[in-house]
């Protein structure tokens, strides 16, 4: 209990504040007449009797679509999940900053979620350190069996602390089409054809086509308006193809001498700051990026055709994705391609390989009768179940294009992201979510080639005690002294501080614990 109040004493005002004034939400849904559970059920292969369930599960998710169905009857997947898997669910959706704030304060108040959403082993390590959440592995092997086959081992080992499992991991399908890494340096293939440029192959030529796409009028306008690379500040991210062309990611860890060094302390972080520097200084990088906390923020650029580069993922380069699609309204000939990575002045070339243990479910420490829970998101791996939630409904909202069922064609207009998320179809209710592309048009499977050609290994995935301090690490000692020494407010030897800072106030502990634990 100590912990779980040290975790949580910085939101108890707002705890405080959420039990006088807020009641707990009711609607249709929650009234429905609760189902009974029994052996054979879902089929999990475990010879017990289950329990009935005696309320809708309360699942927070991390995702949010415009035009999502506030009315059950409206939304026709939550209808059908419901009545296939034989359990009841509620769930509320918040996004990013706001989906961590409503979950601080569901975790302050006592009135936990069954189910929420953990993104990295970091976020995991500070929930079991507070207690809110339980083991899942023994769940997992018990009434998950067909979730079994799409989980990662390594995602499984990267959610585990101390041999102990406490995320149920995002699943996979087969083939190339649904390889790990999506995002990449996504640029403006029609202003690269106005200027008489290919595709880059290093970071010179990029170089090179970030000073056309400033200062040769890409566009055409006449005007002196457009920006080379914008992006969201928070950890560099925007600048992750820099830093991969000098061999590193800030976040991951690599071998150096016969120990993991996280790359925030390589010496190529530097390297890579400096670069990103001098080309702020010569004005080829949006000015405003410094003040940018969400992605919708560059994309309004993007629209304005202010911008000619960012880092993003593979989505983007769909004619019938949100940007490119609302660029055509003015503009029929532009178009986003996916670059693949970027060779370096030393020779190193290769995105980031993301976590493999990138996202799972977590089951609360509070939770009445979790084999429910797990029985409920094993559903979504039984006989594919999981396209419902992806797709839709078979022959009513997509079909296969062939008998080998490799491609996935929507019926009339259900692809169209406004179409769908009015019905229920997309991630709010992909409970459990497997990876399936299948969908995926020939541009974005073109992009997804791309991105995935070249690859840096990240050599640790997992999660130690420290760690749960690597999130606010990285807020109040890094992000600052990146941001500052990039527009030219700070000298490149604040570089060197901001690091040695990172390790005295509990980097080295983290470098220290990881260490450890890849030498067992």
């Amino acid at each position: 209990m100590r912990r779980l109040i040290m975790y949580l004493s910085t939101i108890m005002i707002m705890a405080l504040l959420l039990a006088g004034c807020q009641k707990e939400k009711q609607n249709d849904e929650d009234k429905q007449t609760n189902v009974e559970q029994t052996k054979g059920k879902n089929d999990t292969g475990s010879n017990d009797t289950l329990p009935e369930q005696k309320n809708p599960f309360f699942i927070l998710s991390n995702q949010v679509k415009p035009g999502w169905p506030k009315d059950l009857k409206e939304d026709i997947i939550k209808q059908k999940i419901q009545e296939s898997s034989g359990y009841e669910y509620r769930l509320e959706m918040y996004k990013g900053d706001d989906y961590i704030t409503k979950l601080q304060l569901y975790l302050a108040s006592g009135k936990y979620p069954d189910i929420w959403y953990a993104e990295t082993p970091q976020q995991v390590a500070e929930w079991k350190e507070a207690g809110v959440i339980q083991p899942v592995g023994d769940l997992l092997q018990k009434y998950g069996k067909d979730l079994l086959p799409f989980i990662n081992e390594k995602a499984i080992e990267g959610f585990s602390i101390d041999g102990e499992l406490y995320v149920v991991p995002w699943g996979s399908g087969e083939g190339s089409i649904n390889q790990p890494i999506t995002q990449g340096l996504v640029i403006r293939k029609d202003w690269l054809d106005n200027l008489g440029y290919e595709i880059p192959e290093t970071l010179d030529d990029y170089y090179k086509i970030l000073k056309a796409f400033t200062y040769d009028d890409p566009d055409g306008n006449g005007e002196d308006d457009t920006y080379g690379l914008s992006g969201v500040v928070n950890k560099g991210s925007a600048f992750k193809m820099v830093f991969n062309a000098y061999g590193i990611d800030p976040e991951h860890w690599y071998e150096r001498d016969g120990k993991l060094v996280l790359g925030l302390v390589t010496p190529e972080y530097k390297q890579a700051v400096a670069t990103i520097r001098k080309w702020y200084e010569e004005g080829l990088i949006d000015k405003e990026f410094v003040v940018y906390n969400k992605l919708s923020e560059v994309e309004k650029k993007l629209i304005q055709e202010k911008v000619g580069s960012f880092k993003g993922h593979v989505w983007y380069t769909d004619s019938i994705w949100k940007v490119e699609s609302a660029l055509h309204k003015s503009n029929e000939k532009a178009d986003f391609v996916m670059v693949p990575a970027l060779e370096g002045p030393n020779g190193a070339r290769g995105y980031s390989a993301p976590l493999i243990a990138k996202g799972g479910a977590v089951i609360s420490a509070e939770a009445e009768n979790p084999e429910l829970i797990m029985d409920f998101l094993n559903w979504f791996g039984k006989d594919e179940n999981y396209l419902i939630p992806h797709f839709g409904i078979e022959g009513e909202h997509w079909k296969w294009t062939d008998e080998t069922k490799s491609k996935v064609e929507f019926i009339d207009d259900w692809g169209v992201s406004d179409v769908k998320f009015k019905a229920g179809i997309g991630n709010p209710n992909r409970i459990h979510r497997i990876e399936d592309r299948r969908h995926s048009s020939n541009d974005i499977i073109e992009a997804i080639e791309n991105v995935n050609k070249y690859l840096l290994t990240n050599e640790f995935e997992g999660a130690t005690p420290s760690m749960a301090k690597m999130s606010s690490l990285f807020e109040t000692v890094v992000n600052p002294v990146f941001a500052k020494v990039v527009i030219g407010e700070e000298s490149l030897e604040a570089i060197d501080a901001m690091q040695e800072r990172w390790l005295s106030e509990g980097g080295q502990d983290i470098i220290d614990e990881v260490n450890a634990v890849w030498k067992k």
